[in-house]
Parts: structure tokens; sequence; C-alpha cells
């Protein structure tokens, strides 16, 4: 037998295999389309864009809103450090390792926000990660509407079922800018929804 060979016994196999199938199944679990909002004022998700149409409901899973910051540099991510909303203390701008020098306007650390949705339509998980002035203020409205709804009292956890529209103002030099809006439809408990708290 070659030198480092090991040999597994079948009950060694039959361990290894339910660990591997178990690990299996918990990843691909956490495979998630990202959901993006473009430029063009459109929702879209995956590697090929798909467009989301404005009348498929999303459940958002409140739980897993997280908040910190993501570090570009020449028009890459260098760093990313984001941290539960309901995790006691958050991320301190101040202690982020500083990864300059910096050349381009938004290079550096940036706001971030993101939250785990799911299409009621397809089942399909999606994360929705923003760093926009107009992302941060959709999850920003859509928090203060969560809030409002723990105050009613002792329930179990409230999910909001939104679906995703375009907004938009006039900018005097660069015309339409679009943002986010996340408008919700009804509240239903997150474990009807079969959702985990995170």
């Amino acid at each position: 037998m070659a030198e480092g060979t090991a040999i597994i016994t079948k009950t060694k196999a039959k361990e290894l295999t339910a660990q591997y199938e178990d690990f299996a199944e918990e990843t691909s679990n956490l495979q998630k389309d990202f959901l993006k909002f473009t430029k063009q004022g459109q929702f879209v998700h995956g590697t090929e864009e798909i467009s989301v149409d404005d009348v498929e409901e999303f459940a958002v899973n409140m739980s897993t809103l997280a908040r910190g910051f993501i570090c570009w540099k020449s028009n890459e991510v260098v760093d990313e450090q984001m941290s539960l909303v309901s995790a006691k203390g958050k991320i301190d701008k101040k202690d982020l390792i500083d990864h300059g020098p910096y050349e381009g306007d938004m290079d550096g650390w940036n706001d971030q926000a993101q939250v785990d949705m799911r299409s009621l339509e397809s089942g399909m998980e999606m994360l929705f990660k923003t760093s926009s002035r107009g992302g941060l203020n959709a999850i920003s409205a859509i928090s203060k509407e969560f809030a409002n709804q723990l105050k009613l009292g002792p329930n179990e956890m409230p999910c909001p079922v939104v679906t995703l529209e375009p907004g938009f103002y006039k900018h005097k030099e660069f015309g339409k800018i679009f943002f986010p809006k996340f408008i919700i439809k009804r509240w239903v408990p997150l474990s009807e929804l079969e959702l985990k708290a995170a």
C-alpha cells in the first residue's frame, strides 16, 4: 500500500457519507441569487440579470437585515464588513482597515446594507445588497415599518410581503435618477412562509 493511503471501513464510509450529504444540503441552501437595482430603474437577479415583474411578491426576512461597510478601490471590492442589525453593537467605521491610497471618487469605505428575500412566485432565495443612497433609503423605510410592527406587542416575527418598484427624481445635470422602492402589501408571520430567523 502506498504511503499516505487510507483505508475507509464501511462504518466510517457510512458516517462520512452522512456528514458530506448534510454539508451539501446546508450549503445548497446558502446559494442565493443577487437581486440588483440598475441605473435604468430595473430590478434584475442572477448572472443573466433576469428582470423582475412589478407584480411579483417577495417576502423580506428582516431577521437577516445586516449593515456595515464595503470598500472599493480602482473599481474593485477589496473588503467588506457586515453585521446583523439584530446583533448587539455595530461596526465602527474608524476601526476598519485603511486600504488606501485611494484615487477614484467612490474609492474607500462606503455604507452598505443587505437583506434576504424570497420570491413567493418561484420560491427563489435572493440577496438584496446596496450601498447607493436610494437603496439605503428603501431599506431604511421598510425597517421603520418593521419596527412599528414590533411595537404592536408580543407576536410571531412579522415578515413584510412586498412588490418591487422604481421611483425617480429629476436631476438638473443627469436627468432622471432612479431609486428602488419596496411597496408593502401585507404582513405575515415569518414561520408561515417557512423562513428561518437569522
